[in-house]
């Protein structure tokens, strides 16, 4: 069962930036200027439905504010059942 850890940032100088939660998921973050953008974003299926892909997100999002990032975009792939809703 998920016990809520902390999110891990690992930032390159070059303005890439890697989140993970342990090993339950990791999402791909970019910035370039005022530009932000994100994904692949994963999240093992065993522990799909437990909010995982959401701290992520949030995480990325708090990256992205205090980065001063006015736009953002999200990649994904059309053929993830998971990724539908958004």
């Amino acid at each position: 069962m998920f016990r809520d850890p902390q999110v891990v940032a690992r930032t390159t100088q070059k303005g890439c930036s890697f989140f993970s939660l342990f090993f339950h998921g990791s999402n791909l973050a970019t910035q370039w200027g005022s530009f932000g953008s994100f994904g692949l974003l994963s999240v093992y299926p065993d522990f799909w439905n437990q909010k995982i892909a959401q701290r992520l997100i949030e995480a990325v999002m708090e990256h992205f504010t205090q980065s001063g990032i006015q736009q953002a975009a999200l990649f994904t792939f059309s053929n993830s059942p998971k990724h539908h809703a958004l």
